[in-house]
């Protein structure tokens, strides 16, 4: 059986305000993180790891992400997939 994390997966409607919040380098443009992220999840099936993409709200997020951990960077963007899959 494949082993399932989730991931934070913004629209391309919400990219600009999501890479504007986040404290780390994250993808320029909305197309590069979807082609960066659609490889990684290639390669990580090929491991027997599926990737689950969850919506969220930009704001929501760093708003949570800063109340927890203080900074929004990938891992407490991890942290907040996590959270946020398990609430819904």
């Amino acid at each position: 059986m494949p082993q399932r994390e989730v991931v934070l997966w913004p629209t391309r409607e919400n990219y600009d305000r999501f890479a504007e919040l986040c404290d780390d380098t994250v993808a320029e443009t909305f197309d590069d993180f979807e082609r960066n992220a659609l490889a990684t999840m290639g390669n990580l099936a090929a491991q027997g790891i599926i990737l689950e993409r969850v919506s969220f709200d930009p704001d929501r997020m760093a708003q949570w992400c800063r109340a927890n951990f203080g900074k929004v960077n990938a891992h407490t963007r991890c942290c907040y997939a996590a959270f946020i899959a398990l609430v819904d």
